[in-house]
């Protein structure tokens, strides 16, 4: 049975401690990574980068790490928990971007999708859809990349829509955050000198979001009406928004706005890379799927929708490898309740051929291709080979 069918508040000390010793660890780990680099010639990172990017990378890699572990907790327990955390620890493909050297706008990306599926497991519509807007306009504002995997989560928030039209407020409130938070960043930026590029949130893309707040706060105005006006609602959001991107910036392409104007296919990168990219979430997958039919309620519906996400995010990681972790960060949950579920079987197991075969399971959801990866991850110009 799955541990605790409600989502548990807060998060705990003795879970904050595991978090904050596997993460100084990592950092530790490396570090020293780094510093052999180094030392061999290989690398060598201006001061300027260091100064911004070890205290950019390191203030992500823990509140990825307690995003994780806070979102595993509300599910499940404090050993799963750190369990999901251990795995996105030896995930190279999230690890690689979040390591300790010059920032890496796709660590705070990761760390904000994080942040959205918290903001999705809030018990309130108003708190947790502006937590999603709020997350998903830090994201978009670092890149368009990662487009496509925020309009999942707001198709996320659709469907509960769709599903019930009490949750509306769900979709409204992220709308309306999305487009609040974006336009005043993009405000910051202009007053800052920076010109935003296609590749960035600009004014054709706030005044698109605004379109799809107040469409999406009128419909829900409308409340209540048949589906099909809801359909045909989200219908006009969508073209509308996408007209206007067209006719502001009609320098930038559909795939600009999307994200895909430079790709890095998945298939470029280095087989260890490939490896975990896929191998995780496509076990994620399997135990997703296993997790559907085991929830009922509620759970079984955020369960199918985490399904979602983590194939749309593998079908991206494999168009663009950059997607890689952010997939690895949504298998990490999934994992460490199959790690659990294994290393309990091995314990119990009465015959050795039964408890091999689970401990050969802990190693494969662990992470594919382990001591290579180990090696790549703290060694920052192997990792970089991998990841070009």
């Amino acid at each position: 049975m799955i541990a605790g069918d409600r989502r548990r508040p807060g998060l705990p000390f003795d879970l904050v401690a595991r978090v904050v010793l596997m993460w100084l660890g990592v950092a530790i780990l490396q570090g020293l990574g780094a510093g052999l680099d180094v030392w061999l010639g290989h690398s060598a990172p201006s001061l300027s980068a260091l100064a911004f990017g070890v205290p950019s990378q390191l203030a992500a890699s823990l509140c990825a790490m307690l995003l994780l572990g806070r979102l595993a907790f509300r599910f499940f327990d404090v050993e799963i928990a750190g369990l999901a955390c251990l795995v996105s620890a030896l995930a190279l493909p999230l690890m690689a971007v979040l390591r300790p050297l010059e920032a890496n706008l796709l660590a705070w990306q990761a760390v904000a999708l994080l942040l959205a599926l918290n903001g999705l497991m809030a018990r309130d519509a108003r708190s947790g859809g502006w937590a999603i807007g709020v997350a998903l306009a830090l994201w978009l504002t670092l890149s368009l990349q990662g487009a496509v995997l925020a309009l999942g989560v707001l198709a996320v928030a659709a469907g509960k829509w769709l599903h019930n039209r009490a949750e509306r407020g769900w979709l409204v409130h992220a709308a309306q955050a999305l487009a609040v938070t974006a336009g005043a960043l993009f405000a910051a930026r202009s007053l800052l000198g920076v010109a935003p590029g296609c590749d960035s949130v600009g004014l054709a893309h706030v005044a698109a979001l605004g379109w799809v707040a107040a469409v999406a706060t009128g419909v829900a105005a409308l409340e209540p009406h048949p589906r099909a006006f809801t359909l045909g609602g989200f219908a006009v959001a969508i073209g509308g928004a996408a007209a206007i991107v067209a006719g502001m910036a009609p320098g930038c392409s559909a795939a600009n706005s999307l994200g895909f104007a430079e790709t890095h296919p998945l298939w470029h990168e280095g087989p260890v890379f490939v490896l975990q990219a896929i191998g995780l979430p496509v076990v994620a997958l399997v135990v997703e799927a296993s997790l559907f039919g085991r929830a009922h309620d509620w759970l079984r519906r955020w369960w199918a929708d985490y399904f979602m996400l983590t194939l749309l995010a593998t079908i991206l990681a494999v168009v663009d490898g950059r997607a890689a972790p952010a997939a690895c960060a949504l298998a990490a949950i999934p994992l460490g309740w199959q790690i659990r579920e294994w290393t309990r079987s091995a314990r119990n197991a009465r015959r050795s051929g039964r408890r091999a075969i689970a401990l050969a399971g802990v190693a494969l959801a662990c992470a594919p291709a382990l001591p290579l990866a180990l090696v790549m991850t703290a060694t920052p110009s192997v990792a970089n080979d991998l990841i070009r």
